[in-house]
């Protein structure tokens, strides 16, 4: 099982539905929940503004490293229906 810390650069490993980011959207670990079992995520546009903050488990995430450079998904709009 893959260790995550606070501030990990991770990416997803499949699509989420709630809010919909797609497989390979970059995100930053900004919390801890559960020991390296949930965290929340962080996704933010190019420009640097916060999309949203998610709770992920761990099987949802993979750490970013120079050997697993996924396909990287742009984020361009953001919409939630409330």
């Amino acid at each position: 099982m893959e260790q995550f810390n606070l501030y990990d650069i991770i990416y997803l490993k499949e699509d989420i539905s709630n809010p919909p980011f797609q497989k390979g959207t970059v995100g930053t670990v900004i919390y801890i929940y559960k020991s390296n079992r949930l965290f929340e995520v962080d996704f933010i546009s190019k420009e640097g503004e916060s999309l949203a903050s998610v709770a992920l488990e761990n099987n949802q995430i993979l750490k970013l490293t120079e050997n697993k450079i996924p396909t990287i998904k742009e984020v361009t709009t953001f919409r939630i229906k409330i």
